[in-house]
């Protein structure tokens, strides 16, 4: 059951991530070059730290990185 929600999570983050790209490669939405290297750069360092062992570290640290970032979460 853990796995399978970090399975979900993860999909979620790569499907955002991706259609951001192509969103914005389309001209649909308008992202920052930076800003999609803040959202792979801290999902990244999100993924580390799972649901079911760490609980809400992993929402933390991506929240953190994007702030570094100046960007919104």
């Amino acid at each position: 059951m853990h796995i399978a929600k970090i399975g979900f999570h993860l999909a979620v983050l790569s499907t955002s991530v991706a259609a951001s790209v192509s969103f914005a490669q389309d001209g649909g939405i308008k992202i920052n070059p930076s800003r999609a290297e803040a959202i792979h750069t801290c999902s990244t360092a999100a993924a580390k730290f799972p649901d079911y062992s760490w609980g809400n570290t992993e929402m933390f640290v991506y929240r953190a990185c994007m702030t570094e970032h100046s960007q919104q979460e």
